[in-house]
């Protein structure tokens, strides 16, 4: 279940979604600006994703459930992150393009990138491998590792 304390982190979400929707003027956001409001993204994401760890150890450790309120909250949480990056995405690419360099915007992609690999996994996904987990069905890490790793291999 996903903590009380995160409804504190559910206002941010919000207020930083809207920040960003309602800001009619993105599109002149000088570089520093633009890197303040990169570390306050990434700052949430970061919080995002502790949940999420948080979550997924203590279902491990049997401490807690992946129920259908709580997953769905999470992927509230990331939905919600994830709304203005398309805007962001682009400003930093028009800042890019004119020769500025934007601290943070490789970070920022990467986040970006992990945030909709997660929104694009089902929670029918997610309650399978839980109760695979459970049952003990469940690969090692250097197993999926050298595995992903044969297959890059032999797309070479």
């Amino acid at each position: 279940m996903v903590a009380p304390a995160t409804s504190f982190l559910a206002l941010q979400l919000d207020a930083y979604a809207r920040g960003w929707q309602d800001d009619r003027h993105v599109d002149a956001l000088a570089a520093g600006e633009l890197e303040s409001r990169l570390k306050t993204a990434l700052a949430l994401f970061d919080h995002v994703r502790r949940i999420d760890h948080d979550m997924t150890h203590a279902a491990a450790a049997g401490n807690g459930t992946w129920d259908a309120a709580s997953t769905e909250r999470l992927f509230a949480f990331y939905r919600e992150w994830e709304a203005p990056t398309a805007r962001i995405a682009a400003r930093i690419g028009q800042l890019e393009a004119a020769g500025a360099r934007v601290d943070g915007a490789a970070a920022f992609k990467r986040a970006t990138l992990q945030a909709r690999s997660v929104l694009n996994t089902s929670i029918e996904q997610l309650e399978r491998s839980a109760r695979d987990a459970r049952a003990g069905n469940v690969r090692p890490w250097a197993e999926i590792r050298d595995e992903l790793r044969r297959q890059a291999d032999a797309g070479r």
